[in-house]
């Protein structure tokens, strides 16, 4: 997540910050068209196999 945050800063596009919740983390921006888009990336549970 924290490389996309960098390529959208390198690219001079606004976004949020991430934020980290208990389901996972997102991170929101505005495309060209208006349209709001969201990373999102699931949190992995550990299942407790090694």
């Amino acid at each position: 997540m924290e490389s996309w945050e960098e390529r959208l800063t390198d690219l001079d596009i606004d976004h949020s910050p991430i934020v980290h919740e208990e389901s996972g983390s997102v991170l929101s921006f505005t495309d060209p068209d208006g349209i709001q888009l969201e990373l999102y990336c699931a949190r992995e549970f550990d299942t407790g196999e090694d």
